[in-house]
């Protein structure tokens, strides 16, 4: 059970910043930019610290009297790998045009829970994290 801790509004920025440019390139029928952004949160889904948005706005932007909160990096990892893992299915399927319907829906997934988590606040992924991980912890230690 690592924890790191982050900047909860730089990481609400980097996965609405993602889930914008996923939107673009998806709309544009780009889809060698939908595999780049597939292998950047798929970089991300190994370590946390290989998150490219969130170092750009760590970079970019004052983090003056903003408080960190400490998060498992297992779940930041679980959120991003989950997101690259899908993508980059989507983006194989479109690609090589292999069931390009379901590769559709997998990357217009990733969209939505990306905006999702970037604008409400509500991650899919941490929460089953959460709900699987933690619970069996529980369940262990009894």
């Amino acid at each position: 059970m690592v924890k790191c801790k982050v900047y909860e509004k730089q990481l609400k920025w980097a996965r609405a910043t993602s889930g914008i440019l996923l939107l673009i390139a998806f709309l544009l029928k780009s889809y060698w930019a939908i595999g780049i952004l597939g292998a950047i949160f798929l970089l991300a889904g190994i370590s946390p610290e290989l998150n490219l948005f969130y170092r750009i706005f760590l970079l970019m932007f004052k983090r003056e009297g903003q408080e960190q909160i400490e998060r498992e990096k297992n779940e930041l990892r679980l959120a991003c790998g989950l997101a690259g893992i899908f993508t980059l299915a989507g983006f194989c399927m479109l690609y090589f045009n292999v069931y390009p319907l379901l590769g559709k829906i997998f990357i217009l997934m990733v969209i939505f829970l990306l905006l999702l988590a970037g604008f409400a606040g509500i991650c899919v992924a941490s929460i089953l994290y959460a709900l699987i991980f933690k619970s069996k912890r529980r369940n262990v230690s009894q």
